[in-house]
């Protein structure tokens, strides 16, 4: 392998890896905003809901999809609906 090969190789990578996250930040923003409206929703516990909620950052989120984790592991939430 030569020089050229082993840097085309590691960009190609950088780039997959780029839209990789690109598609993380994408979903992470969706499913967010479905947990604020769900967590911020007119329930008797909204207060619970809310707290768990802010306890996990958008980054720690993000994160997890990234890392092919499921980020609903992140959230303390009481299935009480």
């Amino acid at each position: 392998m030569t020089a050229f090969d082993i840097f085309g190789s590691l960009l190609v990578l950088v780039i997959i890896g780029c839209f990789w996250v690109l598609i993380c930040n994408y979903r992470t923003y969706r499913q967010r905003m479905r947990l604020i409206e769900w967590a911020y929703g007119n329930s008797g516990n909204w207060r619970e809901r809310s707290r768990a909620y802010d306890e996990v950052s958008y980054d720690q989120h993000l994160w997890a999809l990234v890392t092919f984790c499921d980020p609903k592991k992140l959230y303390n939430f009481k299935e009480t609906d």
